[in-house]
């Protein structure tokens, strides 16, 4: 497990913001306006960081793979180009997803992808691993990058892409790793509401790390989206919270260090009379979950 001490990240706290957006499926001009505009607005407002939606730029309610072969984004393409310029212009660390159609190899790929771009330019991908049969889930291709942490510098940060956080192993490989701000992209169906008000504190809290989950709105070909994008504090207790049906930009003030802190000591109070410590992760047993790795 990487420990605080091989970490070089700030020990202040710094801003962090989630947009909660409604982008158009196929229309991806007016999907990089959202995220120039919001990303501009979260500026304003002195964050580091913006969490955009799952496939904010090109939709997600493809009903073919070709769909998504003839409308996905080359990671090196002018869209994503256009995003590194913003990221460079706001001096923010911009996270977002999208459609990504891969040429390079003797056969088309698709992926649902999502990327972390920084002021320096530099483009953290992760493709996603679990998939759920709905949307364009179902057409693309197992995400064949490493479930890793991205380091950066406000901090270690790492990716969850909606349906993985019903894998909670998902993001305990990635507590391992160090991450400390999980953002967790989303297009929540309105059904979905026990993801944000359960599996995703708990996932901050069994891992005590930052959970950020940005999730869309609105209507796309017959699915209704379930917003309620959150931030989430280290005990799952919601540092920001946004609505069910509105566009906005939620931000809260965190500290990322503070995930490095795995051993909590919880002090003596009225019905506990004494004081005692969680050791959430040197009290693990390893040796004992090894079926958790085997395949089905």
């Amino acid at each position: 497990m990487v420990s605080a001490s091989d970490l070089n990240v700030p020990q202040a706290p710094i801003r962090v913001a989630v947009a909660q957006t409604d982008p158009r499926l196929n229309d991806v001009p007016h999907n990089q306006n959202i995220v120039r505009q919001m990303t501009l607005q979260a500026a304003e407002q002195d964050a580091k960081l913006v969490v955009f939606p799952e496939c904010m730029l090109t939709g997600y309610c493809f009903a073919s793979r070709q769909e998504g072969l003839d409308n996905g984004l080359d990671i090196d393409g002018p869209e994503i180009a256009d995003v590194i310029r913003l990221a460079a212009q706001t001096q923010m660390h911009i996270a977002l997803g999208f459609v990504e159609v891969d040429r390079t190899g003797a056969t088309e790929k698709l992926y649902n992808t999502a990327v972390l771009i920084t002021p320096q330019g530099r483009v953290h991908a992760y493709r996603k691993v679990h998939l759920p049969d709905l949307g364009v889930d179902r057409f693309v291709d197992t995400g064949d990058l490493p479930i890793t942490v991205f380091d950066t510098d406000i901090g270690r940060i790492a990716f969850s892409i909606c349906y993985e956080a019903r894998f909670p192993e998902h993001s305990r490989v990635l507590a391992l790793q160090g991450v400390q701000l999980l953002l967790h992209i989303t297009n929540l169906p309105r059904i979905a509401n026990a993801v944000v008000d359960v599996l995703l504190p708990a996932r901050a809290l069994e891992n005590h790390v930052f959970v950020l989950s940005s999730g869309r709105i609105g209507l796309e070909r017959n699915y209704q989206f379930l917003g309620h994008s959150r931030i989430f504090g280290l005990q799952g207790e919601i540092l920001a919270r946004a609505s069910g049906d509105t566009v906005e930009l939620i931000t809260a003030d965190l500290s990322p260090a503070q995930a490095d802190l795995k051993t909590q000591t919880i002090d003596a109070q009225d019905g506990k009379p004494d004081p005692h410590q969680f050791r959430m992760f040197s009290d693990r047993h390893p040796e004992l979950y090894g079926l958790i790795s085997h395949s089905n």
